[in-house]
C-alpha cells in the first residue's frame, strides 16, 4: 500500500516488502468423504464453472488458470512498487518474491526513505500538507488507571456474584465456558492447493 506514498518512513526493526502474492484453495474432500461419509454430486454449465469446488482437488487446467492469475497479479503487484520507487520491474522482482526485510534492510534496498517512528511520520505529513497545528487522537482511546481498575473490580465483582450463584457448579460453568472457546477455534488441519509466485 505504501508504494505509492509520497516518503515512506519505517521504524529499523520494521518488517517491510512480502512483495509476493499466493492463492490457496482448500481440498476438503478426504474430510467430507473420509471422516464425514458425506460425497457430492454436482450440475455445471462449463468446464470450470466449479473451479474453486473445496470438495475435489483442482484438476492440471485449473492449477494453470489459478497459477496464471496468481503471475498476473504479482506481475500488476511488482509494476506498482517499481513505479512507486522509481525503480525497474526487474529490480523489485530481484527483491520480491515474498521476502521480507527488516526497516534497515529496506532503506539499503530502496524501499523506504528513512528510518523513523510514527512521530516522525506524523510530523512529516503535516509539513507535506503544511500545516503547522494539529492534534492526534489515538484510537481506541485509553483507558485511565482509574477506569482500568474500575473494569477490573467489576469483572472480580461479577466473577464473585456467579461463584456465589452458582455454588459447587461453579467449576462445571468454568468447563462449559472452556469448551465453547475452544469450539470458536479451528480444530482441523486440511489439505490444501497451493499456488505461489
Amino acid at each position: 500500500m505504501s508504494c505509492a506514498a509520497d516518503s515512506i518512513i519505517a521504524q529499523p526493526n520494521t518488517i517491510t516488502g512480502s512483495i509476493g502474492i499466493f492463492a490457496v484453495l482448500p481440498n476438503m474432500q478426504k474430510l467430507f468423504n473420509d471422516k464425514l461419509g458425506v460425497t457430492f454430486d454436482g450440475v455445471k454449465t462449463g468446464k470450470y464453472a466449479d473451479l474453486g469446488d473445496i470438495s475435489r482437488p483442482l484438476s492440471p487446467d485449473e492449477r494453470l488458470i489459478l497459477q496464471n492469475s496468481v503471475n498476473r497479479g504479482y506481475d500488476e503487484f511488482t509494476k506498482a512498487v517499481a513505479e512507486g520507487r522509481g525503480k525497474t520491474q526487474a529490480y523489485i522482482n530481484s527483491i520480491g518474491q515474498g521476502r521480507v526485510w527488516t526497516g534497515e534492510q529496506a532503506l539499503k534496498i530502496g524501499l523506504v526513505d528513512r528510518l523513523g517512528n510514527i512521530n516522525d511520520a506524523i510530523t512529516s505529513a503535516a509539513k507535506k500538507a503544511k500545516i503547522k497545528t494539529y492534534n492526534i487522537v489515538s484510537y481506541p482511546e485509553q483507558k485511565s488507571f482509574f477506569n482500568k481498575v474500575g473494569s477490573g473490580l467489576s469483572a472480580e465483582v461479577q466473577t464473585r456474584m456467579v461463584k456465589n450463584e452458582l455454588g459447587e457448579n461453579y467449576r462445571v460453568y468454568q468447563q462449559i465456558k472452556g469448551i465453547t472457546q475452544m469450539m470458536r477455534t479451528p480444530q482441523a488441519r486440511l489439505p490444501y492447493d497451493l499456488v505461489i509466485k
